[in-house]
């Protein structure tokens, strides 16, 4: 493919030939990974899971929001934000962020100064439409029959859970017949209800446009529950700095996925065709104004 394309858009392909860095790391880290990880079985808990955080976070963006406004270093300022009390630390963030009247009231750099590790397994849906964030890191595993997968409430209200397993059962069972000859491009005959495993890493003012974004009535039910939990996991460890979050929608779906061992259920029934209906009476408006001017 690559020779023949090159005759006609050479510049568009010159870089896609097979590479032999990535291609000789990748089995490589692959054959040592199983080497080292065959005696560990797969924790199979379907959650968000905050594995790394700064606990000194806190000070440290407090100190980089009066940088920019001072001549003082930024140890000094680490310094003295350490001393301040629970009320002083409170104006400067309110003062930081408080004017925020809407999401895409972006916070400032600020928030770039400290970081979190997630660790996330959800079905590969979500993944798929989480993958396009491109404002933070994201890695993924591949995607197994290994964690099982997840089963809407759609499927439960109009009774068809037993052809549903039965459908999920074959295509694990196809899975496992190529898996065994070519364990990448079987990953390609898995629904997208089975669950994967991912990492996100992002700073604080990703979070924000992340979660506010992503938590919103439009979303999908199981992303919307993974940004909600991320939410409150941020919220867990710095909840002084997730205060100035307040647009983040934590109404649960009509339709959540089981991401905890309680099962979520809540409102927001038919709310992406409603936000869609918007957008169709706001399409309408504009043409009618057209048509009124024109006369």
């Amino acid at each position: 493919m690559h020779g023949e394309l090159n005759y006609s858009i050479r510049p568009f392909v010159k870089r896609a030939k097979a590479d032999e860095f990535i291609s000789r790391t990748h089995g490589d880290m692959q054959q040592l990974s199983n080497q080292l990880l065959s005696f560990h079985s797969a924790q199979n808990h379907t959650n968000v899971t905050l594995v790394n955080h700064d606990p000194n976070a806190e000070n440290k963006v407090l100190a980089l929001m009066l940088y920019p406004y001072s001549q003082l270093s930024l140890s000094q300022l680490q310094n003295y934000t350490k001393e301040l009390s629970t009320e002083q630390k409170g104006k400067i963030i309110q003062t930081y962020m408080g004017a925020r009247k809407h999401r895409r009231d972006k916070p400032f750099r600020a928030l770039e100064q400290t970081y979190y590790d997630f660790d996330i397994l959800a079905d590969f849906g979500a993944y798929r439409d989480l993958q396009r964030h491109r404002v933070l890191t994201q890695m993924r595993q591949d995607l197994t029959i290994l964690h099982g997968y997840e089963t809407p409430e759609e499927i439960l209200d109009v009774g068809l859970k037993k052809e549903y397993d039965y459908a999920m059962k074959a295509s694990a069972e196809l899975y496992q017949k190529i898996h065994s000859r070519f364990p990448k491009e079987a990953q390609y005959v898995i629904p997208f209800a089975y669950r994967v495993r991912w990492m996100m890493k992002m700073n604080l003012r990703e979070a924000y446009h992340f979660i506010e974004l992503r938590s919103g009535v439009q979303g999908h039910p199981s992303y919307r529950r993974i940004s909600q939990l991320l939410y409150h996991e941020i919220a867990r460890v710095h909840p002084t700095l997730a205060q100035h979050m307040k647009f983040v929608d934590l109404t649960p779906s009509q339709t959540a996925f089981h991401l905890t061992q309680k099962p979520v259920s809540g409102m927001y029934a038919l709310s992406r065709f409603q936000a869609e209906m918007k957008k169709e009476e706001k399409k309408e408006a504009r043409e009618e104004k057209k048509e009124n001017s024109a006369q």
